[in-house]
């Protein structure tokens, strides 16, 4: 996944590509799928890049 903070996906609403969640969180969804990939590097938990 990209650690590229400057990338800010549009929100989600259910459409297929990068999307940023209500937590902030980035994640891919395929077209024609309701699964999301997270973007480990924005999650909560995650350490911040120097």
């Amino acid at each position: 996944m990209t650690s590229d903070r400057s990338f800010d996906p549009n929100p989600d609403h259910g459409q297929a590509g990068w999307v940023t969640l209500p937590s902030g969180q980035r994640a891919y969804r395929y077209d024609g799928s309701d699964d999301l990939i997270y973007d480990t590097g924005t999650a909560p938990d995650a350490a911040a890049s120097n």
